[in-house]
């Protein structure tokens, strides 16, 4: 049950943000509870919503303001509607400053999927944003960045890449993890089978490069699909 201060508290930061950053900021500063407050009906945060304007100093802002107050956790990786933390949305805008100012108070998000399986990785990658997937790629420790950039359905980021058209990307994302070449999800679609059926995928050398990239290191390109696992 939400009380008369949350209540209240949502309307003023309802009013703030369609006026004044700085007045959400402070409110932010003065009373803690509103930093886990719903706005939206989408389930946005003040913080979401500042991220998704792509408002850079307020989210650092906002990011230090909670860290005062020692529940970053929480509070960072509160979800919208969709499933998305505040990493989700600022890794689907490219926004390696946003990336970096919650990253370095809450590395586990790295791992963390929203509503679609995907983790800030794959949702850079969606989005065609180049630097922020190899900055966050950078930030995964060891070989955790490989189950980070897979989804439930067994769709990785080379899938996603070429599906989108962005094969510049799918270059930099072979030459991090060579081994999705030969990976294939849960229907049996592998990163050559998407290729291969794009309407455009022969109108440019870069598109005959990745395939000549990818069909040489495949181990095998069955004719029965198989199944991922």
């Amino acid at each position: 049950m939400v009380s008369d201060l949350e209540a209240s508290l949502k309307i003023e930061l309802a009013k703030s943000l369609a006026s004044s950053w700085e007045e959400v900021v402070k409110i932010y500063e003065r009373e803690q509870r509103a930093h886990k407050i719903k706005i939206s009906q989408s389930g946005n945060t003040a913080l979401h919503i500042a991220v998704s304007c792509e408002q850079e100093y307020t989210v650092e802002q906002l990011v230090k303001s909670i860290a005062r107050n020692g529940h970053l956790r929480d509070v960072l990786s509160i979800e919208n509607g969709d499933g998305n933390n505040p990493l989700h949305l600022a890794a689907s805008l490219g926004s390696i400053s946003m990336c970096k100012c919650i990253t370095d108070e809450c590395k586990e998000l790295l791992g963390r999927r929203n509503g679609e399986g995907d983790t800030p990785l794959l949702r850079a990658v969606r989005y065609g944003k180049k630097e922020a997937f190899l900055w966050l790629y950078g930030m995964c420790e060891g070989n955790t960045a490989t189950g980070y950039c897979k989804n439930d359905d067994g769709k990785n980021v080379l899938h996603l890449a070429i599906e989108g058209g962005h094969m510049d990307l799918a270059f930099q994302i072979i030459q991090k993890e060579e081994d999705l070449m030969d990976s294939f999800d849960r229907e049996g679609i592998s990163p050559l089978h998407v290729l291969a059926e794009k309407p455009t995928a022969f109108r440019s050398g870069i598109h005959f490069s990745l395939l000549n990239k990818i069909m040489y290191h495949c181990k095998i390109l069955p004719t029965n699909r198989k199944t991922w696992g």
